[in-house]
């Protein structure tokens, strides 16, 4: 596996632990603990994002000292064009990072986050049951690629797992050995297009819960204007 792989697997596998420390927090503490163990939380997401963000500068460094090769004769020159590359690479904004907008959204305190769940509770509540998430609240599945909500699902009929349609069919394209399912902990390693389907009713349930947030939205603007 390259390292740029298994950096990837053991990023995703904290950051599962991490999310769920964060919903354990919101649903089962009382308010002043639940203030002090989501500032921890806070403060282990930051550290997450600026490790992410130091592997990204690295590997443009790399990339940007691979395109000199050519051109350096030593070993001791190659290390000193890397370092020079590397601090040319800008920082990123901890906020602006996809790791904090994916599980920390907006900074949100613990009570929106609760009145988050209750929205997406009163959703689901209209929209019916979710076999797929299997939970009281309908909330739509996070493509395990992209990060982002999924909003075209395909699903997997060995082993049952949702992808974004353009997500899992360009990571296919660009795996140069065959592909795996990508979520963490799947052994599923033959994955092949055939296997995939489009799941229509999973599509309609996303759409409607989109829908409905940004009819909530619309309406709390509107409440405060």
């Amino acid at each position: 596996m390259a390292l740029k792989e298994r950096y990837s697997v053991a990023l995703n596998k904290c950051l599962r632990t991490l999310s769920s420390w964060k919903n354990v927090i919101s649903d089962n503490l009382d308010t002043s603990t639940e203030q002090v163990e989501m500032q921890k939380f806070q403060n282990l997401l930051k550290e997450y994002c600026l490790i992410d963000n130091d592997f990204k500068k690295s590997e443009q460094a790399i990339s940007l000292v691979e395109d000199k090769l050519g051109k350096i004769e030593n070993l001791e020159d190659i290390d000193k064009v890397f370092q020079e590359k590397l601090s040319e690479q800008p920082d990123e904004e901890v906020t602006s990072s996809e790791i904090w907008q994916e599980y920390f959204l907006e900074d949100l305190s613990v009570q929106e986050l609760k009145q988050k769940k209750k929205k997406d509770k009163a959703v689901y509540e209209e929209v019916g049951d979710d076999s797929v998430l299997c939970s009281s609240s309908f909330t739509p599945p996070i493509d395990p690629i992209s990060k982002t909500v999924i909003r075209n699902p395909v699903k997997n009929k060995n082993c049952k797992h949702i992808y974004e349609s353009d997500s899992i069919y360009q990571y296919m394209r660009q795996s140069k050995r065959k592909a795996r399912c990508p979520y963490v902990g799947c052994k599923n390693n033959k994955l092949d297009g055939s296997d995939l389907t489009e799941d229509k009713e999973l599509e309609e349930k996303i759409s409607q819960y989109i829908a409905q947030s940004q009819d909530s939205s619309d309406g709390d603007s509107s409440d405060d204007d």
